[in-house]
């Protein structure tokens, strides 16, 4: 049958139409039911004249053996024929194109036979083919390995000591540039599976292998780019090979970066190895000072000109340019090396670079200001803001459209990360963007078309506005623009009526019920935006309205919501289940949520729907893309459709034991996975939804939480990060939401059932925080723990949790989780900001530990973690160290028991009063707050102490300029009184107390301040007596602060209340004498008493 397939195979090769691949290939089937058919192909490969259909048949017959269901089917007698004769061709062909497809085909099957060593000839026969003094021969034996090793894996492991060896000659052997190349594609392959016993050889390669890319890139950058997924390969699995070997991979990367003659697929390729570098290493990156050259290449790169630059469109959106990758760099740079490391750095670039003349470069120097604010947010508002800020406004009436554009992004980075200090700046910074709102709008209603920095003068207004701590004065101007925004139509009102609907919902965010004025008028466009028909082109205002109406369900509290609430959740069903769009489901999805908080119960009719489809959505797969070898829309299809025609006719009697057995290389063919952020994004928005309606409904939504939990744990191990922190927060809230029905109903079976999803959240939590690489990732871990144990208490902490917890957070302190970078013996230790946050976060869960933890449990564990926190204060320490810190050991102190803090007072009382003298604010405000609650709780323990104390309180009130360290200060005199009035000469301190009350921002100190009140009332304290006036307007003034915690209230009304009743006459007249809000806010605690 040989000759009639070698003729089908030419008319197929022949005839290039779709049609007539078809029909070709149609033929081909028809000859595949052939059982000799296997048979017929290795003819063809061994004996046909024309190399094309040598080549085609080896493709044809990989393709019939590459799944192992089919190549069991062969009988052993055919096996071992096949393999001699393809052997036999892969010698004896010369030519190239041919020798590949047969080194395909021997990988298809040596995946089969070569773990159980059934085709020992095949590594001998490459060996001999390697070491072969034919530079083809070498070639090919090289090429077919790499395919071998990517089809293998592990299952090659017993060979990869010889291999490596063998590699050690291949990669300095220059008489053909493939040799070595080759050589590196087999090694990327092989790293995933690489153990300990073969490191140190692999470790050894690198330095040949950075030569060999360096020699390489010059002579084909495809090759080159290709060799650099070695080191993508190494920093994914096995960083540590690379540790010794830095400083050279990144003068590679560099290099390659640097070169304007390369293309820029390879020069972003080596700006990308470098950030995963920094994320990865950067301890290495500080101790062997490689910041400094990779700034020399990475800012010149951000000043070149990009095809985003003057398009008015949000950056996140560009497609990928080598200053766009130059710019992410730098942001990762930010977030993963220390600020005091960094800044000094890239200041040395971005000062020249705002006067340059070049607008590229002044452009490049606003976009770093950009990136860097997230990751070095504590150390710009310490250092620079105020310097940043004048240059930045400036660059907003830059009269270049790429200068302006990066200014006002800069403005909307630094109002997200660079809170609450960027508020103070409002009145400078707000007038400026209002007046581009204004010319926009002017422009727009003028017929303009395309008005400049018009999405950029958005983000930065939705950016402002949404983290304001006070936007009230603002609101009337800057809502009249908005809304008259949504009125306008021309080309491109779609995007405009977009842009002005999202800011409306940052501004909605920001004012809460102050934006009630507003809910009718902006709800009457919403409704018409969402209801409205929708093309492509209009669906991202359909899907803004609902994200914007989500906001304000949140925001303008039920009482205004609610009679729109129903109606919502109707409209949200109908879109999520009618339009086959994950942007509309999501955004539904979260419209739902958020509804779920206004009408509670009442959400329960709606939740089978609700959860049914969102259940669906979690389930689906869309969101991975599968890119294989063939491409499906070719006749290849057609074969497969053979394939199982010929199961389906009964070729085979044990069809139902190899289903049985499972078909494990279903992905043979498959080179890559791509992830569709739409519907990541989709499947993200149901965990936060599910979190939400499980913490709201409780006992409604227990019906429905098992199915949840088990399709939300699966995402944890998902490729996309931030679906990976949204499951874990899900399944912690689902916990919680047990616990809640266990604690109020009594459920023996919600107690069983907590104990269960509690084993299995505690071990993901712990290996994930461990494991992961990613900040984001890792902080959700902790937080989810603390959340757990703060909710749930000692449950939560059963059997083995409390030392696993505890050894977590040993691990974080000596940085030893994944995302960390374990140190290497630097003596400089300093942390990112970013990483300062893991810390901070282990640290708050020592204190809700403390909380539920019976302390002779717990102090042996406290005691072993207590060293590092204590370390983080010395003077030498970074600002967010110390802040940590003095922070941390506050809480702590402030949740033990009485009087056990005694064996640590000795090593607490030093941290906190140097701190009380450290030159930043936060830190002399955490360590005030400690020395009060160290002093409440070691009691009589620190009696003989108190005229130290008094004394650092003094000094530190006498020159005290920020408003939350006095409001500390307050409350630490209050609790020395408390504690101990006989050690406190009330006379002297007394006067000053009331001097400094009420607190202005620390309102968490109120319950403190008052409850020392009311102990000096019931003492018959005569100074107190003696202020009574002052004392009720204290009160008043307490009671109208919008920040006001609940906990105050009782010992402000108790107050009141006593005074009241001793002195009624004089209490009258006191009111009369007081503006009438105050007397209001009196009488309404009077009232509830």
């Amino acid at each position: 049958m040989a000759a009639p397939l070698e003729s089908v195979i030419l008319k197929l090769l022949q005839n290039t139409t779709n049609e007539g691949q078809v029909e070709g290939f149609r033929e081909i089937q028809g000859l595949f039911k052939d059982p000799t058919i296997n048979i017929s192909l290795c003819q063809c490969v061994t004996q046909s004249q024309d190399p094309q259909v040598r080549r085609y048949a080896s493709l044809l017959l990989r393709r019939r053996v590459l799944k192992s269901k089919h190549w069991k089917r062969v009988p052993p007698d055919v096996k071992q024929g096949m393999k001699a004769t393809i052997l036999e061709a892969y010698i004896k062909d010369t030519d190239k194109t041919v020798r590949n497809a047969l080194a395909e085909l021997i990988a298809a099957i040596a995946k089969h036979d070569l773990p159980t060593n059934q085709w020992p000839e095949l590594m001998a026969l490459l060996s001999q083919s390697i070491r072969s003094n034919n530079n083809v021969d070498r070639e090919v034996g090289l090429y077919s390995l790499s395919v071998i090793t990517k089809a293998l894996g592990d299952k090659l492991k017993p060979h990869f000591k010889s291999l490596l060896n063998l590699f050690q000659s291949t990669l300095v052997d220059m008489s053909s540039i493939d040799i070595p190349y080759y050589t590196i594609k087999c090694l990327t392959h092989m790293v995933c599976s690489i153990g300990t016993e073969e490191l140190n050889i692999f470790q050894a390669l690198i330095p040949n292998i950075i030569n060999i890319i360096k020699a390489l890139a010059p002579i084909d950058q495809a090759k080159a780019c290709e060799s650099l997924e070695i080191f993508d390969e190494l920093l994914e699995s096995e960083v540590a090979v690379l540790q010794p070997h830095l400083k050279g991979l990144v003068e590679l990367c560099l290099m390659i970066a640097s070169t304007d003659k390369f293309d820029a697929d390879l020069r972003i390729k080596a700006v990308h190895i470098i950030s995963y570098l920094i994320k990865l290493k950067k301890k290495s990156i500080i101790k062997q000072r490689l910041a400094q050259p990779m700034l020399e290449v990475l800012f010149p790169l951000m000043c070149q000109p990009c095809p985003g630059d003057t398009d008015d469109v949000d950056y996140e959106e560009l497609e990928i340019s080598l200053p766009s990758a130059a710019g992410q760099a730098l942001d990762i740079m930010a977030l993963h090396l220390p600020p005091t490391k960094l800044m000094p750095l890239i200041m040395q670039y971005i000062k020249p670079a705002f006067g340059h003349p070049n607008p590229h470069h002044r452009k490049a120097a606003f976009l770093a200001l950009s990136v860097i604010a997230e990751g070095c947010s504590e150390y710009i508002r310490e250092k620079y803001l105020p310097s940043f800020l004048p240059i930045i406004e400036q660059g907003v009436k830059d009269p270049d459209s790429c200068v302006c554009n990066s200014a006002l992004y800069a403005i909307g980075q630094y109002a997200e990360y660079l809170q609450p200090d960027i508020s103070k700046f409002a009145p400078q910074i707000l007038p400026v963007l209002f007046e581009f709102l204004q010319q926009t709008c002017v422009l727009l209603q003028q017929g303009h078309k395309k008005p400049p920095s018009l999405v950029r003068t958005f983000y930065a207004v939705e950016r402002f506005c949404e983290n304001l701590e006070d936007i009230k004065p603002y609101l009337p101007n800057l809502m009249h623009c908005l809304t008259t925004f949504l009125t306008i139509n021309t080309e491109n009102s779609v995007t405009v009526k977009e842009l002005a609907v999202e800011s409306i919902g940052s501004v909605a965010s920001s004012a809460k019920t102050e934006f009630v004025p507003y809910f009718q008028p902006v709800m009457e466009h919403l409704q018409r935006f969402i209801a409205d028909k929708h093309t492509e082109e209009t669906r991202p205002l359909q899907i803004q309205a609902i994200d914007t109406l989500a906001i304000i369900a949140r925001s303008v509290g039920a009482e205004t919501f609610k009679p729109v609430a129903h109606e919502c959740v109707k409209c949200a069903i109908h879109l999520m289940m009618e339009v086959d769009d994950p942007d509309v489901r999501r955004s539904c999805y979260t419209l739902i949520s958020s509804i779920s908080c206004v009408l509670h119960e009442e959400m329960a009719p709606y939740l089978p729907t609700v959860i049914e489809r969102m259940i669906t959505t979690l389930k689906s797969n869309e969101e991975i893309s599968v890119t294989t070898d063939y491409d499906k829309n070719n006749a290849f299809t057609l074969f497969e459709d053979g394939e199982e025609e010929e199961t389906e006719n009964g070729d085979m009697s044990d069809t139902n034991l190899e289903n049985l057995e499972g078909d494990d290389e279903e992905d043979d063919d498959i080179t890559g996975y791509s992830v569709e952020n739409s519907y990541v994004d989709e499947k993200e928005s149901v965990c936060v939804a599910l979190k939400e309606i499980s913490a709201e409904l409780k006992g409604q939504f227990l019906t429905y939480l098992e199915a949840c939990y088990e399709e939300v744990k699966k995402l944890v191990e998902h490729l996309s990060d931030d679906l990976r922190r949204t499951a874990i927060a899900a399944m912690g809230q689902f916990c919680i939401t047990l616990n809640d029905i266990h604690v109020e109903t009594s459920n023996l079976e919600c107690r069983v059932a907590l104990e269960k999803y509690l084993n299995m959240l505690f071990p993901k939590l712990f290996s994930l925080a461990r494991e992961d690489t990613e900040n984001g990732v890792v902080l959700a871990c902790l937080e989810t723990l603390q959340n757990v144990i703060d909710n749930i208490k000692q449950p939560a902490i059963y059997g083995g949790n409390l030392e696993s917890i505890c050894l977590l957070i040993r691990d974080v302190f000596q940085n030893k989780l994944a995302c960390q970078d374990e140190a290497d013996g630097d003596e400089d230790d300093q942390e990112a900001e970013y990483d300062g946050l893991i810390l901070e976060y282990a640290g708050e869960l020592i204190a809700s530990l403390i909380k539920v933890t019976p302390w002779a449990q717990f102090a042996p564990y406290f005691a072993g973690l207590m060293p590092f926190l204590i370390n983080k204060s010395k003077k030498a320490c970074t600002v967010s160290e110390k802040s940590f810190s003095t922070g941390t050991l506050a809480d702590i102190v402030s949740n033990m028991e009485a009087r056990t803090v005694k064996p640590f007072i000795s090593h607490l009382q030093p941290v906190f009063l140097g701190g009380m003298r450290d030159e930043n604010e936060e830190v002399r405000s955490n360590s005030v707050y400690g020395l009060g609650v160290l002093a409440e709780n070691a009691k009589e323990l620190v009696f003989d102490q108190y005229p130290t104390y008094l004394q650092a309180l003094s000094n530190m009130i006498a020159s005290e300029e920020d408003r939350r360290t006095k409001d500390n200060v307050c409350g630490a005199i209050a609790r020395l009184i408390k504690t101990n009035p006989e050690g406190v000469p009330l006379d002297q301190v007394f006067p000053v107390f009331l001097q400094y009350l009420p607190l202005k921002e620390d309102q968490e100190e109120n319950s403190t301040v008052f409850e020392c009140l009311v102990y000096l009332h019931s003492m018959r304290y005569k100074q107190l007596f003696e202020n009574l006036p002052q004392l009720v307007k204290i009160s008043s003034e307490t009671l109208m602060h919008s920040g006001l915690k609940k906990g105050a209230i009782d010992p402000i009304s108790s107050l009141l209340n006593n005074i009241y009743k001793e002195f009624p006459n004089d209490f009258d007249i006191i009111l009369k004498s007081l503006p009438s809000e105050n007397v209001e806010a009196i009488m309404k605690v009077r009232a509830v008493v």
